[in-house]
């Protein structure tokens, strides 16, 4: 009895690994064709350092939609956040891939839709008088956007800044007129980067000081 328990373990262990196995490799398939038609399209990405975060950013003809071209290093546990939400991803080899981000506006809500390699959401940014106001006044909207002059290579620890938009000055001043309360946090959307060991390091940080990047 207790050999055909063993044996039955062992079989059914046999068949897990078997199975992680299958997954890992057409995973690792997806990756190679990902690769391929990333650099038939948009050229090879020059990886210098395999452990390092590269980011450029890439074209679109909607000024309301971001992409941007990532490679990852192996082993990465990427997290993503925008306002008050976040993702991870993770993978035992490097990835090279398009991450997006596209707001969708109209006079009643300000939506965004945003990919990475491994996954997509749609989330609201504002809604009401405020959405209104932000695709009135799009054109004072400051955008910070990571590789918008070309490839820039990060540290595996770095918390990367991948799109920031700001109300300037004079959209703030319209806001406060208007009375709406968002006037007081001029960054009304954003996306970044990092591993969830470097956004614990920042909580800590911005516990012991007042002022910190919102998490």
């Amino acid at each position: 009895m207790t050999t055909k328990i063993l044996n039955l373990t062992l079989l059914v262990a046999v068949v897990i690994g078997a199975a992680f196995a299958l997954r890992e490799g057409a995973r690792q398939r997806e990756l190679k064709a990902t690769h391929e038609l990333l650099t038939a399209e948009f050229g090879l990405l020059r990886i210098e350092s395999p452990d390092k975060i590269y980011v450029v950013a890439l074209p679109t003809s909607d000024p309301l939609h971001f992409r941007w071209r990532i490679y990852l290093p192996a082993n990465y546990q990427a997290e993503w956040r925008s306002g008050g939400g976040y993702g991870r991803s993770r993978s035992s080899s490097p990835r090279d891939f398009i991450a997006q981000v596209r707001l969708r506006a109209d006079d009643q809500a300000l939506s965004v839709f945003a990919q990475e390699d491994m996954g997509s959401g749609l989330s609201g940014v504002a809604n009401g008088s405020f959405a209104k106001h932000v695709i009135d006044y799009w054109e004072h909207v400051e955008i910070s956007q990571a590789g918008a002059s070309g490839v820039e290579a990060y540290d595996a620890d770095h918390i990367i800044n991948l799109l920031e938009l700001r109300m300037n000055e004079e959209m703030v001043a319209a806001a406060k007129q208007m009375k709406l309360n968002q006037y007081r946090i001029p960054t009304f959307f954003f996306r970044r980067l990092g591993t969830p060991q470097a956004f614990k390091a920042e909580a800590d940080r911005n516990r012991a000081s007042p002022v910190g990047t919102p998490q």
